[in-house]
């Protein structure tokens, strides 16, 4: 089963390029993520559902 997968990549330089492509872009949504300048958004959204709890509750 492997080798019928791979029967399809016969360009190891475009999956090689694909795969550094889509970790590059995985890095630069991980820096965005974990900004510090994020962090009070984060906090804010993190409380939004225990406030509409608290708005059905009374």
């Amino acid at each position: 089963m492997k080798q019928e997968a791979l029967a399809f990549f016969q360009n190891t330089g475009l999956t090689a390029f694909a795969s550094v492509l889509f970790f590059i872009a995985f890095a630069i949504i991980l820096y965005g993520v974990f900004q510090k300048k994020n962090r009070k958004y984060y906090e804010q959204m993190s409380q939004l559902p225990l406030e509409k709890e608290q708005c059905h509750e009374r």
